[in-house]
């Protein structure tokens, strides 16, 4: 499976018109040093607009990798 595969069933998972998808999300704009793999937003008014992150990994060092720095999610992962 790859990051592709991965983005596609977010997307169909977290569609319209409850969801909006959004991948590569940049905290604090462009400036941000930390990057959302992707976002779900929900945007039906009943459901208080719940925001998704995830962090995609493909391959077992990349997670690996990762587990070893939890607080690099935390600039994102606060707002999720």
């Amino acid at each position: 499976m790859t990051a592709h595969d991965l983005e596609t069933a977010l997307r169909v998972r977290y569609s319209k018109p409850e969801f909006l998808t959004f991948f590569n999300v940049r905290a604090a704009g462009f400036s941000g040093k930390r990057t959302a793999d992707g976002l779900a937003l929900n945007i039906w008014e009943g459901r208080g607009q719940e925001l998704h992150g995830f962090e995609i990994k493909v391959s077992r060092s990349d997670w690996l990798r990762e587990l070893k720095q939890p607080a690099k999610a935390e600039s994102i992962q606060r707002f999720c």
